[in-house]
């Protein structure tokens, strides 16, 4: 065995075991506690600081020692955990020593100003002199530092030993004898130094260094992401990177939809052939990603510029390792690391919502948040023929259908011949509505209403739902409730829409088609199903936030109904010259291309903001989801499929309604599908 090992795992297990005020697990301490040792030029072995200022605290002498580290754990690029930790534990060591005078003092003269930007590690960038790493006021107890300590140097002479080592998952304390027993102590745990003494610190410095090495000005890369991809263990012999396996899903279920740049950063201690995978997993981004401006490829030479990346960027999305970890702790923005049994002792700490240890497997759950972001139209009549209507409806939306001629080749309205195929993620397709499999879902979740409120696309929705359960009359218009039959067992649910432009029951207007609508919801005894939307109407995003939004949020926490489904839709902008395409668009560049030859007419009805309206939305709602804030409002996002059909619209005057049938139905199967979902979930 290496030195490095030891240097890996020793101030990782003295950090958290001195920090933790939680009694962790004990069948995981064997893997952070392996001995080594180095031999210095002389034959002498030379002991890692942690080990020998832990002598100094045990076995004090009355002469002054000075420990010095190791250069290579300054320059260590492989382990920027282990190296990191090791720099904090024996500052906080030398700082026990003198608060209590014991003639103990560290010098790791890390610091090198020489160093090129691009290979500079963190342990190189941290003024720990500056503050050091603990309060003046703090006060410690020497006999349980000494007690830790004894039982560290315990693991580090005694290599062998797979039992667990320090302090890490239980309080020991001295019996008589002088001898380490495992009993544990209560009054041990209560006067442990807790982790609010040393991580205000931790994030102070790495912050710092944050500061300084991130290669940006701002403050948080507010819509950016980084994908780190580390080793499983910092160990620069043996880079195992068994979780890359399918860490594609992991990306789509933990990285928003809305970022704007992803840096997927590989370990510099990744081999040819995960380096090749990692450039793969860039690769898939890219396409999965298509509304990110930017998606790069880095290697971390520098650790100090990875963490100052992994602590700039809102989201991080980090396989097994213990690399993210500090940063992760040390930063307010949201991190996601696959889990192991060797995180299992940092999930014990209280880190907070940011910090997300997750399974490295996709689940059915997953589906919710994957579902319709990644695909493509097929033209399917086999399919199609479950989707059309029993009759037209009797409206300007039903005009297309109501005038159409059936052939042998296209015996459909053409718009309502195409389904949507999910690329990545078959297991999460979009399930065609019948009327007794929504009568199933709605009973199993215990639902005894849908209710729509919103604009005419809303009202589209609501009519194009009530068709696709076989109802062969129109519904009705601004305002209407009907009940949907459910045959034998399965109970009646109501269908109800009320035409509403902003979502706000404020300055209606007698001659508005805006209408009330929070008293006959709210009043209703069921639960109920709600999906709202507004867009459309409004012009500037910052009367969407304030005047729309955030007033139909607010509603939602004061009405008090936290057993209903509440979902907020995306809005599908209109299509630029729609009647020149007959087909679907082949991928979101395609659309992107059309786009731009939009006119000023339809530049002046806002479609452009439609993207930044969604985008704000499922932000806002991912990230008060995240800190357990609001009431629960969920995203029920069309728009990637929406955006892909610039085909089956009324008229060249009108290229943001569809035509029914027509693409307008995917979006009702794309809520049974989620509906679904969550009733399997139960």
């Amino acid at each position: 065995m290496t030195r490095r090992i030891l240097q890996a795992v020793i101030p990782a297990v003295l950090l958290f075991a001195i920090l933790s005020p939680i009694s962790l697990l004990k069948n995981h301490a064997h893997r952070f506690l392996t001995a080594l040792s180095e031999t210095t030029d002389d034959g002498a072995t030379k002991e890692p600081s942690h080990i020998e200022l832990c002598r100094a605290i045990v076995s004090p002498n009355k002469e002054e020692l000075v420990v010095e580290e190791d250069p290579k754990v300054c320059r260590d690029r492989h382990t920027p955990f282990a190296s990191t930790v090791q720099v904090f534990v024996s500052t906080f060591l030398a700082e026990v020593s003198r608060k209590n005078d014991l003639g103990v003092s560290y010098k790791y003269h890390c610091r090198d100003r020489n160093r090129k930007l691009d290979e500079v590690t963190v342990q190189e960038t941290l003024d720990l002199k500056n503050g050091g790493v603990l309060p003046e006021s703090t006060n410690m107890n020497l006999e349980n530092v000494r007690t830790i300590c004894d039982y560290c140097i315990n693991a580090y002479e005694t290599e062998n030993d797979s039992s667990p080592k320090c302090i890490l998952f239980s309080k020991h304390r001295l019996s008589e004898d002088g001898k380490l027993s495992s009993q544990t102590s209560r009054r041990m745990v209560e006067e442990s130094v807790g982790m609010e003494f040393l991580l205000p610190s931790i994030k102070r410095h790495l912050n710092e260094v944050a500061a300084k090495y991130d290669g940006t000005e701002d403050k948080v890369l507010s819509k950016m992401a980084v994908i780190y991809l580390q080793c499983e263990e910092e160990e620069h012999e043996s880079c195992r990177t068994d979780n890359l396996e399918g860490f594609e899903d992991i990306i789509a279920k933990e990285v928003p939809n809305y970022v704007k740049a992803i840096d997927v950063i590989a370990s510099v201690a990744l081999d040819e052939k995960m380096s090749k995978r990692a450039r793969d997993i860039t690769h898939w981004t890219r396409k999965f990603f298509p509304r990110a401006d930017n998606v790069k490829y880095k290697v971390a030479k520098s650790t100090a510029q990875l963490y100052g990346k992994l602590m700039k960027a809102r989201y991080v999305v980090c396989s097994t390792g213990t690399s993210c970890i500090l940063p992760a702790i040390s930063s307010e923005n949201f991190a996601s690391i696959v889990k192991s049994s060797e995180s299992a002792w940092v999930q014990k700490l209280p880190l907070g919502p940011s910090v997300n240890f997750i399974d490295n497997e996709f689940k059915n759950k997953d589906c919710l948040t994957v579902r319709g972001r990644s695909g493509q139209w097929v033209r399917d009549l086999s399919v199609a023929e479950k989707s059309q209507y029993k009759t037209p409806l009797d409206n300007l939306f039903g005009a297309a259908h109501r005038e159409f001629k059936p052939t042998k080749k296209n015996p459909f309205l053409p718009s309502s011949t195409y389904v949507w195929e999910d690329k990545h993620f078959p297991q999460c397709e979009v399930q065609v509505i019948s009327r007794r499999k929504f009568c199933k879902v709605m009973k199993k979740l215990g639902l005894k209403r849908i209710f729509f409120v919103g604009d005419s696309l809303s009202k589209q929705m609501a009519e194009s739902l009530w068709k696709l359960l076989d109802y062969k009359t129109d519904p009705g218009h601004y305002k209407w409730s009907q009940t949907i039959q459910c045959a034998g067992e399965l109970p009646d649910f109501e269908l109800t829409y009320i035409r509403n432009n902003f979502l706000t029951e404020v300055n209606l207007g007698t001659n508005s088609v805006s209408l009330p609508w929070a008293g006959q919801y709210v009043n209703y005894p069921g639960k109920t199903l709600l999906i709202a939307n507004v867009g459309p109407h409004v012009h500037d995003i910052g009367q969407f936030k304030k005047q729309s939004f955030q007033v139909f949020f607010d509603m939602i926490e004061q009405f008090k109904r936290p057993q209903d489904i509440v979902y907020f839709r995306t809005s599908v902008p209109g299509h630029p010259k729609c009647m020149d395409h007959d087909k679907p668009f082949k991928d979101y560049g395609e659309y992107m291309k059309a786009k731009e030859k939009m006119s000023e007419k339809e530049r002046n009805y806002s479609w452009d903001n439609f993207v930044i309206y969604n985008e704000w939305v499922s932000q806002h709602l991912n990230e008060l989801r995240k800190r357990n804030k609001g009431p629960n409002v969920e995203v029920l996002d069309i728009y990637h499929m929406g955006v892909l059909r610039p085909d089956g619209h009324r008229n060249e005057d009108d290229c943001l309604h569809y035509n029914l049938p027509g693409p307008i139905d995917w979006w009702n199967h794309f809520l049974f599908s989620q509906l679904l979902t969550k009733a399997n979930m139960q």
